[in-house]
């Protein structure tokens, strides 16, 4: 089992062949959960305007009200998720 070791400054390095396993990359951000005394780091996703032109629409669209739904959902799965 791997094993992260952390530096001077609190920071860990991933391993490679984790990272590619997980396809975390530079710049991606995860999330951390503790459970039952454990550290749990589970890839966020990439940023709702990294994702701006992939999909393609007909007419204006409104990203911030976007963004908006987009973080009030995930509050609401973390904050079901932290009842459990």
């Amino acid at each position: 089992m791997p094993s992260l070791r952390v530096g001077r400054r609190g920071q860990i390095t991933i391993p490679s062949d984790l990272r590619r396993k997980l396809r975390v990359v530079e710049g991606d951000q995860l999330i951390v959960e503790i459970r039952e005394g454990s550290m749990v780091l589970t890839p966020a996703g990439r940023p709702i305007f990294q994702l701006r032109g992939s999909v393609p629409v007909d007419g204006p669209q409104d990203f911030t009200a976007i963004l908006d739904q987009t973080l009030s959902q995930r509050a609401k799965r973390n904050m079901d998720a932290a009842d459990e």
